[in-house]
């Protein structure tokens, strides 16, 4: 569900699972400024999506259980996922993917150390504080 989310609100840009619970989000021809206003469309949508904890009884059938999802569920059943979002760009010192994968993996814990459930850009410092 969070995958899905992510998908949706960030329209124009690819999302790929990149660990356990990791995801990257690649903004192709956006500088980190332009990427940030969708890396926050992301994080909102996630946030503000109530997720629902399934069972061990959920129906084999994805239609099925898309049409059992919310229904007669008690709302102390939902949960609120929050994500926390690094941001970097490459450029003349971050050329390669692994660089730049590197740099915005430590903007991401950065942003999990300023309090979680936030957006930060490595070379601009942009946050949503």
């Amino acid at each position: 569900m969070v995958a899905s989310q992510m998908r949706q609100a960030a329209k124009g840009a690819q999302v790929f699972r990149y660990g356990g619970e990791e995801f990257t989000i690649l903004f192709k021809g956006k500088d980190e400024a332009a990427a940030w206003h969708t890396a926050e469309r992301v994080r909102e949508a996630v946030a503000g999506y109530p997720m629902y904890i399934r069972g061990d009884n959920r129906p084999e059938d994805a239609d099925e259980g898309k049409n059992q999802r919310r229904k007669g569920k008690p709302e102390s059943d939902y949960v609120q996922v929050c994500i926390s979002l690094g941001l970097c760009q490459n450029t003349d010192d971050l050329a390669d993917s692994s660089a730049v994968l590197k740099a915005a993996d430590e903007a991401l814990y950065k942003a999990k150390q300023m309090g979680r459930n936030r957006t930060i850009g490595r070379q601009t410092g942009i946050t949503n504080e």
